[in-house]
Parts: structure tokens; sequence; C-alpha cells
């Protein structure tokens, strides 16, 4: 089994999932790296995503079939670790300090957190 990013899949999570999986190796920024390029070549930080999505219509297949993948396992995430994230860090608001709560819980998360945060 190969682990996701736990960084960054969490951080969906702790952010409330407003971004999708961006960033993992090999995911979403990898296969829409040419239509972020051409579609939202002034897009930093936060708004790349925010533009991707206002252009999915306008995408290429490889890149959005790593939108589609991303969105799954970021539903799966949120289904198998919302109780766990709201137990643990319910009371920090998203962002980082949510984030390093999810990252330093994550041994006390539930056994179906814990594989949703493996893929085969």
């Amino acid at each position: 089994m190969k682990k996701i990013t736990l960084a960054v899949a969490m951080f969906a999570i702790a952010a409330g999932a407003q971004n999708i999986a961006f960033a993992a190796p090999g995911g979403v920024m990898a296969a829409c790296a040419g239509d972020m390029r051409t579609l939202c070549p002034s897009a930093v930080g936060p708004d790349k995503h925010k533009c991707l999505m206002a252009n999915i219509d306008k995408v290429s297949q490889d890149c959005g079939t790593a939108i589609a993948n991303a969105k799954s396992e970021t539903k799966l995430m949120q289904q198998s670790c919302g109780a766990d994230i709201k137990q643990y860090c319910g009371t920090i608001p998203p962002g980082p300090d949510k984030h390093k709560c999810v990252v330093s819980n994550t041994p006390n998360f539930s056994p179906a957190c814990q594989s949703a945060m493996t893929t085969k």
C-alpha cells in the first residue's frame, strides 16, 4: 500500500475540504500543470485551485481525471475521519493550527480513518 501524503490530505480535511488534495505528489498539480499555465497563468496560492475549478470544463482529460480522483479521496477521508477530527480538533478553526492538531492526533484516530489514509 502506498501512503497518501498525510499532510496534504489532512490539511484538505482540516480546512473543511475547500481545496482538494491539490498538491499531492503525482496528483492534480502534476496532471494539471499544463492546464494551469494555459488557463490560470497569473494565479498564485489558493487562487490556483479556484481558477482551475472555474475552468473545469476546459481542462485536459488527464487533469479532469486527477481532479475527480482527488475529490473521491477527499470524500472518503471526510467520511472516515470527520468524526475523529471533530473529536480531537473540533474547536480549532480551519488553518495551520488545525492541520497541526490533526497530524499530532492521527495515532488516536479510528481504524477506519487510519485505513482511509492509505491507498492501494
